[in-house]
């Protein structure tokens, strides 16, 4: 039988990222992930995302009807393969914005101001 010293739950972004961090630090990993393989074209193309919504590679959530939006409900896909959300969404990425986390700052989340995140930001990048 195999033995691990950590296991991962959810290969998305972040699991995938801690994941290759403790191999890189010598741990041995199991990584898990719902889902079918990440071998679809669709994954891979961009432009061609929307092809995964609503298959086996994702999972919709649905939001309580939001006032501001007229009562209509928001739906956001979640991923159900390696490379989780960041898998079926275009491969698109964007940061807050700096006066959001200046903002947390302000408000008592320590380290959390544009200057602190801002480094992290770009080691991920």
């Amino acid at each position: 039988m195999e033995t691990y010293d950590h296991i991962v739950v959810g290969g998305g972004s972040a699991g995938c990222t801690i994941a290759h961090r403790l191999v890189k630090a010598g741990r041995r990993v199991l990584l898990l992930e719902d889902g079918p393989k990440d071998d679809s074209l669709f994954i891979r193309i961009p432009a061609t995302f929307i092809r995964v919504l609503g298959t086996a590679r994702t999972v919709t959530f649905e939001s309580e009807p939001q006032a501001g939006a007229a009562g209509r409900r928001t739906y956001v896909p979640q991923g159900r393969t390696l490379g989780g959300g960041s898998s079926v969404n275009a491969m698109l990425y964007v940061r807050g914005t700096r006066d959001d986390y200046d903002e947390w700052a302000a408000l008592g989340c320590a380290g959390w101001g544009w200057n602190d995140v801002l480094p992290v930001f770009k080691r991920a990048e």
